[in-house]
C-alpha cells in the first residue's frame, strides 16, 4: 500500500507572541481579511486527532502545521505525529504570514511528506471507519467532479473566480468534459448532478462544486501548478493576509479535475456544518452516515457565543470521541 499521510493546519490564537506580530504586520487600510474570528481556536484538534486514530489506524504520518505554537495537551511524543513549522517549509520572502492561503500553497514543500497526501482544517474530522481507497484509488485521488456556477457572496467567492481565471486559461472545458464525461455525469453524485447539466451550455467553465471537506492533494500537481502559474502564486503569498485577489489551494484541486486525473467520490463523502448548527451537528455525529464532517467557525458571531455554542458541541464531540489519543499527554 502506498502511503499516505494527513495534513492538518492550526494556529494558536492566544499566542502572544504571534499576537505582536499580527499586530506588526496588521494592514492600516482594512484591505485584508484580518478579523480575530478567523483565526479563533475552539478546541476541535483534539477531536480531529482522536478521529484519525479511531477511524484511520493505517495512516502513514499526520503532520501538524503552526506558526510554532503548539496546543499544552499535545503529546510529541507520538510516532506518528510530526510536528512542522512555518519557517521550516515556507520560504523566508513570505514570512511571517497570516494568510491561511500562502500556507496551503506551500505544502507541497514539506520534508518528508508523502506523494499522496490529504489536507485537514482543524475543524474537520473523521466520522466513521475509511479506508485508503476512500481518498485515493487506483494511484488518483477521489473528489467530486461537479461543476458549478460561483455564488457572489463576497471575499471567499472572489478567489475562487480567481482560480477559475487560470484554469480556464489553461484548460477548454468542452475538451475535457469529452475525454471524461463518465466522471463528470453520474448518478452518485445525486441532485447536484444538475448543477453540472445547467452549466454545460457554457462555453468557458463556470466553476465547481466545493464541499469545503478533507481534500486528497498530489505534490506532484502543486509542482505543476507552481511551474506554471509562478508569479500569481509568488503574488498571493506575499500577501501577510488573505486577500480578495488571492488564489488558494482549490486551484490544484481544480487542476486535478480538469486533468481528469481523479476517481469520483462517494455522495456520503463529507458534510460542511456551522457552529450555529449544534443539533445538525449532532445528529450527522450520532448516525455516522456521513464519513467527514466539517464543523466551521463562523466569523459574524463573537467569541463568547462562539464559545458558548461550542460548550454544546463539545458535549457530542465528547459522546463521539471519549478516549484520549496517542496525540494527547
Amino acid at each position: 500500500m502506498k502511503k499516505i499521510d494527513f495534513v492538518i493546519t492550526w494556529v494558536d490564537d492566544t499566542d502572544t507572541k504571534w499576537q505582536e506580530e499580527r499586530e506588526m504586520y496588521t494592514p492600516k487600510k482594512n484591505s485584508s481579511d484580518n478579523r480575530s474570528a478567523r483565526f479563533r481556536d475552539l478546541g476541535t484538534l483534539k477531536y480531529v486527532l482522536r478521529s484519525i486514530e479511531k477511524y484511520t489506524p493505517w495512516v502513514n504520518k499526520v503532520f501538524l502545521v503552526t506558526a510554532g505554537h503548539l496546543p499544552n495537551w499535545l503529546s510529541v511524543q507520538s510516532p506518528k505525529l510530526v510536528t512542522v513549522r512555518h519557517d521550516e517549509f515556507i520560504p523566508e520572502k513570505y514570512l511571517p504570514t497570516f494568510n491561511s492561503n500562502t500556507i496551503e500553497l506551500n505544502l507541497h514543500r514539506i520534508k518528508g511528506l508523502s506523494e499522496d497526501f490529504v489536507l485537514f482544517n482543524d475543524d474537520m474530522l473523521l466520522n466513521t471507519k475509511l479506508e485508503p481507497e476512500d481518498f485515493f484509488l487506483n494511484d488518483l485521488p477521489r473528489d467530486f467532479g461537479i461543476y458549478n456556477a460561483i455564488p457572489p457572496m463576497g471575499e471567499f467567492s472572489n478567489i475562487v473566480m480567481n482560480n477559475m481565471i487560470i484554469i480556464n486559461r489553461f484548460f477548454n472545458k468542452r475538451q475535457t468534459f469529452k475525454k471524461n464525461w463518465r466522471k463528470f455525469i453520474r448518478l452518485s453524485y445525486g441532485v447536484d448532478l444538475v448543477r453540472s447539466l445547467l452549466t454545460l451550455p457554457w462555453k468557458p467553465n463556470l466553476g465547481y462544486l466545493n464541499y469545503h471537506v478533507v481534500q486528497s492533494h498530489r505534490k506532484t500537481i502543486f509542482n505543476e501548478v507552481w511551474e506554471k502559474n509562478e508569479s500569481v502564486l509568488n503574488n498571493t503569498c506575499m500577501h501577510k493576509f488573505r486577500t480578495w485577489n488571492d488564489v488558494n489551494h482549490w486551484l490544484m484541486r481544480y487542476w486535478q479535475l480538469e486533468q481528469g486525473k481523479f476517481v469520483p467520490q462517494r455522495h456520503n463523502f463529507g458534510k460542511y456544518l456551522e457552529i450555529t448548527q449544534p443539533d445538525e451537528i449532532k445528529s450527522v455525529l450520532e448516525q455516522a452516515k456521513i464519513k467527514t464532517l466539517c464543523i466551521n467557525d463562523n466569523v459574524f458571531v463573537d467569541d463568547g457565543k462562539a464559545e458558548e455554542v461550542f460548550s454544546t458541541i463539545e458535549s457530542s464531540l465528547k459522546n463521539k470521541f471519549p478516549k484520549k489519543s496517542q496525540f494527547e499527554k
